[in-house]
């Protein structure tokens, strides 16, 4: 996707998002804390793990985003200027999402984002994550809902997540609902090796 119109690009994450929620209350929650802390395979994360990395991710730029939007100026004419996709960015979130029922690219996670490395006092049990990834995903919708008055090409929130690029906000979204959705993939294939 290179250029789309704003309120299109917004109605589809918001879309996506919900579904992610929807799937999570229906499928994730009813499984018990041992189903969710299961590792099928060694060097692999059980469904749990994969919340929390997600949930890691998505904290760390929804409060970037946060401070983007309360800093920048609502405008209301730019609500229709088409939304630009970076090419790069373009490309990166491409090669994130799930085709043909596998990950093409795998990607090093980050130390600061891997589960496997959360310090003692800020582990959470299985339910308790869930139940986080849930709230801040409906904060995330309603970030999408306030970004409908803002120019989605030129406002930049700050990351270090992915070295060497700036994102718009425009790909600021779509990079966190490709992740989330990359992760739900892997969770819906964790899900068929740990149900009875």
């Amino acid at each position: 996707m290179r250029t789309c119109g704003p309120q299109e690009l917004l109605d589809r994450l918001i879309q996506d998002n919900q579904e992610l929620i929807v799937h999570t209350k229906m499928y994730i929650q009813p499984l018990g804390e041992e189903a969710l802390a299961l590792i099928p395979r060694p060097n692999h994360w059980s469904i749990h793990q994969c919340y929390q990395h997600v949930h890691l991710v998505n904290y760390h730029y929804l409060s970037h985003i946060e401070l983007s939007l309360s800093s920048s100026p609502l405008n209301y004419d730019a609500s229709g200027a088409p939304f630009q996709a970076g090419i790069e960015a373009n490309r990166f979130i491409d090669s994130m999402v799930p085709r043909e029922g596998s990950i093409r690219n795998p990607f090093k996670t980050l130390l600061a984002f891997d589960p496997r490395h959360v310090s003692t006092g800020e582990q959470r049990g299985g339910q308790e994550v869930i139940l986080e990834f849930i709230q801040l995903q409906e904060h995330f919708l309603q970030l999408l809902d306030k970004a409908r008055c803002l120019d989605l090409n030129l406002c930049k929130p700050p990351s270090k997540l992915v070295k060497g690029m700036q994102f718009n906000l425009g790909d600021t979204f779509r990079f966190l609902t490709a992740h989330s959705q990359r992760h739900f993939w892997q969770i819906q294939n964790l899900l068929r090796e740990v149900r009875p």
